[in-house]
């Protein structure tokens, strides 16, 4: 009707060819002159039988980039996405112009506000492995992970952000790993976490300020504005001021996973105002938390990818074990993304298992570095 009308130009369908044969002359008659069959599979050898081999051949991608072809180009050649062909560019160790992210530029632009000098793309450092951002003043190197690229889906398995972790380390160097939806969502406490790695925040002397004890509406505030997982309630909110302004703050509570339960409290949350270190700050708010409540164990997680658990050790915590690297998942259609926490089997309306169920809804797992695991106890 809207055809013959002249209300749409034209009608085309697009289908993965399942009942193509038994419809095409209904859709013929209706007026569809024009299909895309687009067939979709997490599976890797599945996807080579049914995409051009062109896509895995390392010489024809690296005659594409030679003649200054974009991904895009290329991308309609082959019968796929762009970003597709980006990411088995990347799995060749090769890279089309034009492909940088967004957040990772921001992060350079942050770094030249701060006057720090730095490297780009380097192989050089931790051969064969790229470093997105280097800084040879301090050691430090920062990558942008994209989340979809840094996914199984994009051949980035259990342990490789750990292994590039590790071999940072191996050269005394200290890597920060950032996701994209990270610096997306809360950029102004990535830069905070970017700013104290670099020593470049302002030094309060711990002496100066007053321990108060928080309200949760009052934590809640802080943690939000300032500490890059938010806020988690706690039975205890403990917080330093300076001249009447609230400059950091730390929460306790009762162990949330049964595999510690041994411990009596957990440190759930510490930060301090972005851009701001209270030297002593930490220690001045553990001492007034074992005093009100006489603790004799505490237990407290830090990240890998992000922290190196200074602050812990210290404070006289031990570092009783690194657990393996955890996980995430990606929507490779959508970027959205789930914990790992909101997907557990019991939570899911399936017979399926959590990996089969997410693989089949179109997502992928992302790895982290795991978490060091601090404890502190008291005779």
């Amino acid at each position: 009707r809207h055809l013959d009308s002249g209300a749409l130009e034209e009608v085309t369908v697009t289908t993965n060819g399942s009942q193509l044969a038994k419809y095409a002359k209904e859709l013929a008659a209706c007026g569809v002159k024009r299909i895309n069959v687009s067939l979709d599979t997490l599976d890797e050898d599945k996807f080579k039988t049914i995409t051009d081999p062109r896509l895995f051949d390392i010489n024809y991608l690296q005659r594409c980039i030679d003649e200054k072809l974009t991904s895009e180009w290329v991308s309609k050649q082959l019968g796929v996405h762009k970003n597709t062909v980006c990411v088995h560019a990347r799995r060749l160790g090769l890279n089309f112009p034009g492909t940088e992210s967004t957040g990772e530029l921001e992060i350079c632009q942050y770094l030249d506000e701060l006057g720090v000098s730095y490297v780009r793309r380097t192989r050089k450092i931790i051969a064969p492995r790229e470093l997105d951002i280097f800084i040879p003043s301090h050691n430090i190197a920062i990558e942008y992970n994209g989340s979809i690229w840094h996914s199984e889906w994009a051949g980035k398995l259990k342990n490789y952000h750990l292994d590039k972790y590790d071999d940072a380390l191996a050269k005394n160097i200290r890597l920060l790993q950032i996701f994209d939806y990270e610096w997306n969502q809360s950029p102004q406490q990535v830069r905070g976490i970017i700013l104290a790695a670099l020593g470049k925040t302002i030094k309060i002397h711990g002496r100066k300020t007053e321990v108060v004890e928080l309200t949760q509406g009052e934590a809640k505030h802080f943690f939000r504005e300032n500490h890059l997982q938010g806020h988690v309630y706690a039975k205890h909110c403990i917080g330093l001021k300076f001249q009447g302004e609230l400059v950091a703050a730390c929460s306790f509570g009762v162990p949330r996973f049964n595999k510690i339960k041994q411990a009596q409290w957990e440190l759930f949350r510490f930060c301090n105002k972005i851009g701001l270190s209270v030297i002593g700050g930490f220690s001045k708010i553990l001492q007034y938390f074992l005093q009100i409540t006489d603790a004799k164990t505490i237990i407290s997680y830090c990240h890998v990818r992000l922290f190196n658990g200074s602050v812990y050790k210290n404070s006289g915590f031990e570092l009783i074990k690194q657990t393996p690297p955890g996980y995430f998942w990606i929507n490779i259609n959508n970027n959205t993304t789930l914990s790992r926490y909101q997907t557990q089997k019991h939570k899911l309306d399936t017979q399926l298992t959590e990996l089969q169920f997410m693989k089949n809804t179109g997502y992928s797992r992302v790895w982290d570095c795991g978490q060091k695991v601090f404890q502190l106890t008291r005779m």
